[in-house]
């Protein structure tokens, strides 16, 4: 795939199709008899004819032959059988020359602003086999090969040893790589397990090894400042990689199936005042996206304007989390302090505007008949009597709990709350209470749900997501439960990012959009677009340590030496990229809630003899960090192996007013100064690089001659 200027190549088996890039319209195609497109790239021009940039495409093919084609005419101009030996794999620019590679691992380099009827600059030059990924910087062609860097000079020499140099750490196979040129002094590659290598360029070496993700990268991208990342589940990421730990700028779910390709018109800007970046996936499907991000921009200048278009007001929310053990609501009753919890939960919070119930084990998950005939449901869609006399039983377990959280809000406070969203997920179940006097200022409310139990098919693991619009402020509520076991770190890791990325919900209306609901760019479709955000469940990330060293710890009370070995309180430290972040938890001054003894005070004293732990945990997150947690408690209830915890939260809500308009258009013009200055630093940094003038000379002639590159460049020649 190859983008210039309106035109969009996309290189399929048979043919080679031309497209305009805004309509998507086959304005030519080309068809490919006997053998294969492997590489293309639009090749360089002299200075001269800048103004042709864009215009002439390289194509190779997998018998190693070269051809060019004039896109403006659209005819081919030469064709060079056999310039290879085997199947060109790689076409690189560096500078005016041209450079490429077969699958054999030879290299032709072509002089500058050359067509194919003339030779390349020097004879075949034999790097590796086996090629994955290959940058052409300053003279010098990287490789990726395996898991190993290889760097040559245009001539031959090796700069790296024969065996090539490796990452510090372990790593996959790589995929990509890329060179950001307002970073120069390292290149960046990606791995099919996730992880970014990062090597220096004076010297090559691999200076720092990077896990961004557990799934597989597929390609790495330089826009402009930012390092564009797209991945085998069809999501594409956009980094700021000159911040510790990377800061994401800017995610979605670019294609339904995984993205194979990733491009940029290296013209946009200078020719054409844009910044087109294309996508293409494994079903073919090729989508165009803003390489400047301007609506992301926007949405960022606005938020930062909020409080001058908006009227605030404190909400306040009480979230209990706990993990029930399959208990249901009249065992609660036999002991006076298991029957009190929740009222006195509410009555301590004092009349709260919302009341949130996430609990997990409603039913019991450790019955193996259950669990298989839920496994087998979930594989072949069974519909025995049992299953559904089982579903039965599981809807009298969820409204026995209903019924009793109703009348445990209604009894714990002088107000009146509603029910206004209840959800459930085999264990897993959700009650979002609301003032009556909030529910004409509440809209928008709906539900999902992730099942993450192997691999998305069974729902014993997972979340479930409510969301709400009070006000104009968006608002998502998700309860978890993650995966068990003392030694899974990694899991609980992939399910955190499976539920708060793969739950879809509706995306919100254009009414909502213009009033600044939802964050980040986002229509409020994925989680992270919510402006307030909290997340409560059975995490299960554990204590990492002895059972009797634990517990000693616990009963002298060094609950903070033991924070320092929790799990989820190590990973938000060490991982960068753990999506909980950008939450943030109180601090934690009550003992480990999991695991006690059914019905006392003890912890596990079973066969298994489990080590105590934080579980059960409630993270938040609020916009320009507007929340704050006013109560972290656990509270008594010994029914189940696990203590319930509760977190009672504050944070603003916004109505938006007229004074947005007014503040829209004073942002508009500031991208529009924005944009101009960023256009203008192309046109110089183009101009720089072909001529080889300075800064001054370059300014100087590009505003003699209306700021048009190819006029600018062809006088600076002249001269």
């Amino acid at each position: 795939m190859a983008v210039a200027g309106d035109l969009l190549v996309v290189a399929q088996n048979d043919r080679l199709r031309v497209l305009h890039l805004q309509t998507q319209e086959v304005l030519w195609q080309i068809p490919v008899a006997d053998t294969r497109i492997t590489a293309l790239e639009f090749r360089t021009v002299g200075i001269p004819n800048l103004v042709d940039a864009g215009r002439f495409l390289w194509v190779g093919f997998k018998d190693g032959s070269l051809h060019e084609y004039d896109l403006k005419h659209r005819i081919c101009i030469e064709r060079l059988h056999r310039a290879h030996n085997s199947a060109v794999t790689h076409i690189l620019r560096d500078f005016q020359t041209m450079w490429t590679l077969d699958e054999g691992g030879n290299l032709h380099t072509w002089p500058p602003a050359c067509s194919l009827k003339g030779k390349p600059l020097h004879a075949s030059i034999r790097t590796v086999p086996g090629i994955q990924a290959a940058l052409a910087i300053d003279g010098k062609l990287w490789i990726g090969c395996g898991r190993t860097v290889h760097v040559y000079h245009a001539t031959g020499q090796s700069v790296t040893p024969e065996r090539g140099v490796e990452a510090s750490r372990v790593t996959g196979l790589i995929t990509s790589a890329v060179y950001l040129r307002h970073d120069p002094d390292k290149v960046y590659f990606s791995h099919d397990d996730g992880k970014v290598t990062v090597y220096a360029t004076d010297r090559p070496h691999c200076i720092d090894v990077l896990s961004i993700s557990h799934y597989n990268i597929s390609a790495l991208l330089a826009v402009g400042d930012y390092l564009w990342t797209s991945f085998k589940t069809g999501k594409v990421f956009v980094y700021d990689v000159h911040c510790k730990p990377w800061r994401v700028m800017k995610e979605w779910p670019a294609h339904k199936s995984p993205i194979t390709e990733l491009c940029v018109d290296r013209g946009g800007l200078w020719k054409e005042k844009r910044l087109g970046v294309c996508s293409v996936s494994a079903d073919g499907i090729v989508k165009v996206w803003d390489g400047l991000m301007m609506t992301d921009w926007l949405d960022a200048e606005m938020q930062k304007r909020i409080a001058s278009f908006s009227t605030f007001r404190e909400v306040r929310a009480v979230v209990c989390t706990w993990n029930a053990g399959a208990s249901v609501p009249s065992r609660l009753s036999r002991d006076y302090e298991d029957s009190q919890f929740i009222e006195n939960m509410i009555r301590e919070a004092q009349s709260p505007d919302m009341i949130v119930f996430g609990f997990q084990e409603l039913v019991d998950l450790d019955n193996k008949g259950k669990a298989s005939r839920s496994v087998a449901k979930g594989f072949f869609g069974s519909k025995k009597k049992e299953d559904k006399l089982e579903e039965k039983a599981l809807a009298f377990a969820y409204q026995q709990w209903q019924n009793h959280l109703e009348k445990q809000v209604a009894i714990s406070s002088t107000d009146t709350y509603q029910l206004i969203q209840v959800k459930q997920l085999v264990g897993l179940f959700s009650c979002v209470f609301v003032k009556e006097s909030l529910l004409k200022h509440t809209t928008s409310v709906d539900a999902t749900v992730v099942k993450t139990g192997l691999k998305g098919r069974y729902g014993n693991k997972g979340g479930i997501i409510i969301r709400m619009t009070l006000d104009d402020t968006s608002i998502c509520f998700v309860n978890c439960h993650l995966a068990a076991g003392q030694k899974h770190v990694m899991a609980r890791n992939n399910d955190i990012f499976s539920i708060l990325d793969q739950a879809a919900l509706p995306a919100g209306t254009s009414s909502q959009l213009d009033r600044h609901v939802f964050s980040g760019g986002g229509d409020g479709s994925m989680v992270l677009d919510h402006e307030v955000c909290i997340l409560n469940g059975d995490l299960n990330y554990r204590i990492n340590g002895r059972r009797t060293h634990v517990i000693q710890q616990i009963k002298e009370g060094k609950l903070s030496k033991l924070l320092e070995a929790d799990q989820l309180l190590i990973e938000l430290k060490r991982n960068p990229t753990h999506r909980l972040r950008s939450f943030q938890e109180q601090t934690i001054r009550f003992p480990p809630t999991y695991k006690y003894d059914p019905g006392s005070d003890q912890y596990d004293t079973s066969e298994k003899a489990r080590v105590p732990a934080w579980c059960d945990r409630i993270y938040y997150r609020g916009l320009g960090g507007n929340m704050s947690c006013t109560s972290y408690k656990q509270h008594t209830c010994r029914v189940s192996d696990h203590r319930p915890v509760s977190a009672l939260l504050s944070f603003q809500v916004k109505t938006v007013d007229s004074r947005i308009s007014q503040v829209y258009d004073e942002v508009a013009q500031s991208w529009i100064d924005l944009a101009n200055k960023t256009i203008l630093s192309a046109k110089l940094m183009v101009l720089k690089i072909a001529t080889g003038c300075s800064d001054a000379k370059a300014k100087e002639a590009l505003k003699r001659h209306g700021y048009s590159v190819p006029e600018a460049a062809a006088s600076i020649a002249v001269d």
